[in-house]
């Protein structure tokens, strides 16, 4: 089987486990309940691109750390990113949101139910990730809308050059460079490069991924931000290489 075609399965199996996962969730909260309590919930406060220009930053991901990890300042980290379909990150970021209300929370999930994004309004994230890859053009474009509408900050996530694309027509601020789902291929240093120019249109380029080449030339792709994927949850000390990997960023 090739990887397109593997590729191709993972996603029909993903996006089939997360609509099975909605209609559970609506026999519990019908979509109008929810969209009640997305309505009365706090305005996220928008991103603030000054808090990104000591670049490049590391996002840690929360369900990747132990909790634990929230006893350090947060002030290390110009955001975090949370897996919103997860309960342990779930009351991450209740805590997280007691100690540090103004923290900018980034909610990541495969989003392919317009659902999804209420509970991450109600979650009280600032942003939230979308996969065109996922959605496909149509139902990107209106699930932007309706991210926005909610009045979070789309994060588009691009896995090729024809992605970089449709985020510019679509008009998208800040840009995930990652691996498609499903793929264990992530961007390359000859795809950066042939990206050129159009990365320069993105208010923010963020890298998701393991490639230290690529870690190493962050500020030559214009690159603001680094969520390290694997590279933490396959160190047997996550927090210890979260600040060794920060710490590097730093000196580089």
């Amino acid at each position: 089987m090739t990887d397109r075609t593997e590729g191709s399965l993972f996603r029909e199996q993903l996006i089939a486990g997360v609509k099975q996962r909605m209609q559970q969730a609506r026999q519990l909260c019908p979509f109008f309940q929810l969209e009640q309590l997305a309505a009365a919930s706090p305005s996220p406060h928008p991103l603030d691109k000054s808090l990104w220009l000591k670049q490049p930053l590391v996002l840690p991901e929360l369900d990747q750390l132990e909790q634990n990890v929230l006893l350090e300042p947060v002030q290390n980290y110009p955001a975090w990113v949370i897996r919103i379909d997860q309960s342990s990150s779930a009351e991450l970021l209740q805590q997280l949101r007691a100690s540090q209300p103004e923290q900018y929370l980034i909610a990541r999930d495969w989003i392919v139910d317009e659902y999804q994004i209420l509970q991450a309004r109600i979650a009280g994230a600032n942003a939230l990730t979308l996969s065109n890859s996922l959605l496909g053009i149509r139902r990107t474009q209106v699930y932007l809308n309706k991210i926005r509408f909610w009045e979070m900050e789309p994060f588009f996530e691009a896995h090729c050059l024809e992605d970089l694309h449709l985020a510019l027509e679509l008009k998208v601020k800040v840009l995930i460079l990652t691996a498609a789902p499903g793929s264990q291929q992530g961007w390359t240093t000859e795809q950066l490069e042939s990206a050129g120019r159009l990365l320069d249109a993105f208010s923010l380029l963020i890298y998701r991924g393991s490639d230290p080449n690529i870690f190493a030339q962050l500020s030559r792709f214009g690159i603001s931000a680094l969520m390290p994927e694997q590279t933490l949850t396959q160190h047997p000390a996550p927090q210890q290489q979260l600040k060794e990997l920060r710490a590097y960023l730093e000196s580089a």
